[in-house]
């Protein structure tokens, strides 16, 4: 199942944080971001992540929440995270056989390309 149409929106936060400035040795203020993920069609909740604007790790820090919320997203839509996970927004089913080189290899798994064939007396 695919969960990558939802819309991100942000609000800048009228509050102030503060925070230590390590370049400058000094603690200063900045903006508080809320950013908003809300699914597109599925019946699924709203969730936000609250961070300061200017973060040094902002994109790091997104890209892990947002990762989590599509976790949390597969759960509400009950599937077992035991048997499912979420790659590239999509939810998947671990250790499935996709592929048609993974396929063959399953089909086919001493194939003449991938060993070479042994003689009784080497065995």
């Amino acid at each position: 199942m695919d969960l990558s149409e939802f819309d991100k929106t942000l609000n800048y936060l009228p509050e102030k944080v503060k925070h230590f400035d390590e370049e400058a040795k000094e603690d200063k203020l900045a903006n508080e971001v809320e950013i908003t993920w809300k699914h597109k069609y599925l019946p699924i909740s709203e969730l936000k992540y609250h961070i300061r604007e200017g973060h040094e790790l902002w994109d790091e820090m997104v890209a892990a929440r947002e990762q989590e919320i599509l976790e949390i997203w597969m759960k509400e839509l009950k599937y077992d995270s035991v048997y499912f996970k979420v790659i590239d927004k999509k939810i998947i089913e671990k250790g499935k056989v996709d592929k048609e080189a993974h396929i063959q290899d399953w089909l086919k798994p001493n194939e003449t390309n991938v060993l070479d064939p042994t003689e009784v007396e080497e065995i």
